[in-house]
């Protein structure tokens, strides 16, 4: 599944910075499989998922940045699927917990979000964090052309085609090369 949030809420006309982060592969959880599995309890309330990725408060209040709330999302649907009962449980799954998340964002993270991907990766210490974004010049080239194509739209007019070489396309991220022992 994929977590979107706003970066930024209310206010401002016009393309608002935004972040998404997905499970590239599903969460995995290891388990004894000689163990039958209990059937489950009543859950009990775990800890909130925003409270393992706390913002840094620099000049303003930065925990609805969308890649914060990306994560939040992230660690939510992992607590779901888990089967904790405890805080400390859910830890230890999660330290247990594989895959890739790969989180995009319109724009540079600031220092909160970088402190939030630390935190993340200390949560899931196997789960592999991938953060790609666009710099300043590249959101607002693509904001222009979005309010140009909308203004020959509202004119009845064709726009021009505007082909953005350069743009990260990810195709130049190396794949992760298999283990050893299994086999290619």
């Amino acid at each position: 599944g994929a977590g979107q949030a706003d970066r930024r809420s209310g206010g401002g006309g016009g393309a608002e910075p935004k972040a998404e982060a997905r499970w590239e592969t599903k969460p995995q959880f290891k388990r004894k499989e000689d163990q039958p599995r209990e059937p489950r309890k009543p859950r009990p309330k775990l800890r909130n998922p925003g409270s393992y990725v706390l913002p840094v408060f620099a000049q303003h209040d930065r925990s609805n940045h969308a890649e914060r709330q990306a994560l939040i999302k992230v660690i939510a649907r992992v607590q779901e699927a888990s089967g904790a009962q405890t805080d400390a449980e859910f830890e230890r799954e999660a330290a247990e917990v594989t895959g890739t998340v790969r989180l995009y964002a319109s724009h540079t993270p600031c220092i909160s979000c970088m402190a939030c991907f630390c935190q993340f990766q200390r949560l899931f210490p196997k789960v592999k964090l991938c953060v790609d974004f666009d710099d300043w010049r590249d959101t607002r080239r693509m904001v222009e052309i979005a309010r140009r194509e909308e203004e020959h739209k509202r004119r009845g007019t064709t726009p021009p085609n505007y082909d953005c070489p350069g743009l990260s396309d990810m195709s130049d991220e190396e794949e992760p090369e298999p283990p050893d022992d299994v086999p290619a």
